[in-house]
């Protein structure tokens, strides 16, 4: 009998102070995991969405500088916006050297971010008809600031032509004259060699006479030899 009351006994007593505390703990472990990363996720897709405002800006102020057709004059230009305000020169330092931020004057032919940015831009001194130039962006949202840098290559073209004035045919070049081939002199006719004389016939060499026959001599008559005594 004593001991069903101890057992109903520590049935009703339920949790104790410790474990709800260890429970708590948890909890709050898990929520403040939770909440980090659903904080992380709006942030990225915050500063997603603001750097693709800064490149969108970028792309402005660089297609600007390109469509500029003073930019080839007195270095730096001053280039304009498509409402025809002034902009400033470009040759800014650039954020790393201490440049200043320019807001750029209200235009409703540009683009809607570029009205939330400050920019800078640089064109280096022109060599041979080309240049490189820099554009800095940088924005600020909700305490976030950005900064973008794009890179750029230019060199001087001719007159952009437009559809109503057809680009010129190009000048054929003239073909040169054949240069004419000289006139080979005959060749001279050759003198004819002087016809030999003909040589003297010579004489018919005399026969030569025969010689005499010699006559014999005529043989000696014997001597008569004496008889001796």
């Amino acid at each position: 009998m004593s001991d069903d009351r101890v057992s109903s006994s520590r049935k009703d007593r339920g949790m104790s102070l410790i474990e709800v505390m260890v429970a708590m703990v948890l909890l709050v472990l898990i929520f403040i995991y939770v909440g980090q990363n659903m904080i992380a996720s709006s942030w990225a897709t915050s500063k997603s969405s603001q750097r693709s405002m800064d490149i969108s800006a970028a792309n402005y102020f660089m297609g600007v500088m390109y469509g500029d057709s003073n930019l080839w004059g007195a270095y730096p230009d001053t280039p304009k916006d498509p409402c025809g305000n002034n902009l400033t020169p470009v040759n800014d330092a650039g954020p790393a050297n201490g440049g200043a931020w320019h807001t750029p004057p209200t235009c409703n032919l540009a683009p809607a971010e570029v009205a939330q940015v400050e920019y800078q831009w640089l064109e280096t001194t022109p060599f041979q008809d080309s240049a490189d130039i820099t554009v800095w962006v940088r924005s600020t949202i909700g305490g976030k600031v950005d900064e973008y840098e794009m890179h750029g290559h230019t060199h001087q073209i001719p007159t952009q032509l437009t559809l109503a004035t057809p680009p010129p045919s190009p000048t054929a070049t003239p073909t040169p004259s054949p240069t004419p081939t000289p006139t080979v002199k005959p060749s001279p006719t050759p003198t004819p060699s002087p016809t030999a004389k003909p040589s003297p016939t010579k004489s018919p060499t005399p026969t030569p006479k025969p010689s005499p026959t010699v006559k014999p001599t005529p043989t000696p008559s014997p001597t008569a030899t004496p008889l001796p005594i």
